[in-house]
């Protein structure tokens, strides 16, 4: 018989498979369909290996983080861009503890944060609006660094915490099936009228 937490992770697996669908031809499109791939993807690998991939989580926040790149700069720096993922194979191959990436994972969970936050910040600044899509996204990022950091550091009972932050990533998920993030139902206007 399945766990709560069993039931939940593949609940969130069939959630986060249709945010792409709406997302497509967006801005986010990449960024959404990396989260809907990663687990499913994790999940065959666990099956056919029964071993947590722990990389492939950081493999797909690196593909997160570049989905928010331009492309423009893409083509430009690829190849100091490879630099990185070439790097990530190489404690793969030597084998380094599960705390490793899960510290690298947080860390480009929170340079996706910061480049979130910067988006956030230009529209306020330049256009006087709160993108609540935006504020929503980061909102899932601060989630996803305080899940893994309390599978580094334990501060709270982990079954718990999981099933919290699942829950409250999963509402998210429902919420960009619903609506793209660039949607102007998200936007709040804080310019005055004129009248």
């Amino acid at each position: 018989m399945l766990k709560a937490y069993e039931i939940i992770y593949y609940i969130s697996i069939l959630i986060w498979l249709l945010p792409p669908v709406r997302q497509y031809k967006g801005k986010f499109f990449f960024f959404f369909l990396a989260l809907a791939i990663v687990d499913p993807f994790s999940l065959l690998l666990f099956l056919f290996h029964q071993e947590l991939p722990v990389f492939v989580y950081l493999y797909f926040n690196l593909i997160r983080l570049l989905s928010l790149i331009p492309w423009e700069y893409i083509t430009r720096y690829k190849y100091y861009i490879l630099v990185p993922f070439l790097f990530l194979t190489i404690p793969e191959i030597v084998g380094v503890n599960i705390e490793f990436f899960l510290i690298l994972e947080s860390f480009v969970s929170f340079l996706i944060f910061l480049f979130l936050l910067t988006d956030f910040v230009f529209e306020y600044v330049n256009y006087r609006t709160i993108n609540m899509g935006l504020f929503i996204l980061m909102l899932f990022e601060l989630t996803t660094i305080l899940k893994i950091m309390n599978i580094i550091f334990g501060f709270t009972n982990a079954t718990l915490y999981y099933i919290t932050t699942t829950l409250f990533q999963n509402s998210i998920g429902i919420i960009f099936i619903l609506y793209k993030v660039e949607s102007p139902k998200f936007k709040i206007s804080l310019r005055r009228s004129t009248s």
